[in-house]
């Protein structure tokens, strides 16, 4: 196996390791529909809730960018 693929793999481990976070820290709920639901439930407000996923999210493409070599 090549290193490309070694590297690419270790790649894919981490995605899969980062969804798996995700959705065992949100109590396997990934659907938006699913959180907000719980979120008002909850009686916290829909912006800030929206916004600290988003934060979160883009904190994964990250992470997932600078194991590929394309954001320092």
């Amino acid at each position: 196996m090549s290193r490309f693929h070694v590297k690419y793999f270790r790649i894919r481990e981490r995605e899969n390791e980062l969804h798996r976070e995700s959705r065992d820290a949100k109590e396997a709920m990934i659907n938006c529909k699913d959180l907000l639901r719980i979120n008002a439930e909850n009686g916290r407000e829909k912006m800030p809730h929206c916004n600290a996923m988003i934060r979160e999210c883009i904190g994964y493409v990250e992470e997932i960018l600078r194991a590929k070599g394309k954001l320092k």
